[in-house]
């Protein structure tokens, strides 16, 4: 299953922030959560995120909402619905010229990281893909990769024997390697 959901709306209204949030992170796991028990025992999950996605590319007070030791899925979704008012802080980066965005596929990543897996068989794998900055509706004319080229690593998960890697289950990955969460 390849779930891929964003929109990034610059120049955002706190509705259009809850929006971003509805559509990059809601909408994924609630569709996310109702494939599961259709997906084969060696299924994967990939889940299209992006590189502004990483914690140290958010506010103080998101990543620190989002590193919480006592973290949970309700907290993790009280956090999504407090958007506007967690992302203060942030600081725009290239593209990434509004918090809800970035902040979306950090939820996203979290529920990736923290509480997908144990909805999962333990044959079943999950990542979370950064497939770069691409030549898309979304990405524009001036993005460096095409769609093949941000494909590749989408390609390459899937094509990998339907095994649990431990080293690479739950990451989050771009250009076939590990990155950051």
């Amino acid at each position: 299953m390849i779930n891929n959901a964003g929109i990034i709306i610059h120049n955002s209204t706190d509705e259009q922030k809850k929006l971003t949030i509805k559509t990059n992170y809601f909408s994924v796991v609630k569709l996310t959560e109702k494939l599961i028990p259709f997906l084969p025992d060696d299924g994967k999950i990939l889940q299209v995120s992006s590189r502004v996605s990483q914690l140290a590319i958010q506010g103080e007070t998101l990543r620190n909402a989002l590193s919480d030791p006592d973290l949970t899925e309700v907290k993790l979704n009280d956090i999504a619905n407090r958007i506007v008012e967690l992302t203060p802080d942030y600081k725009p980066l290239n593209v990434a010229d509004e918090p809800s965005y970035p902040a979306s596929k950090a939820l996203l990543n979290t529920y990736v990281r923290h509480f997908l897996p144990a909805k999962l068989k333990p044959t079943q794998q999950v990542y979370a893909i950064h497939p770069g900055w691409v030549k898309t509706g979304m990405g524009g004319d001036n993005a460096p990769k095409t769609t093949e080229e941000g494909a590749d690593t989408i390609i390459y998960l899937t094509n990998l024997p339907f095994k649990v890697d431990p080293e690479i289950n739950a990451k989050l990955i771009a250009d076939r390697k590990i990155m950051e969460f």
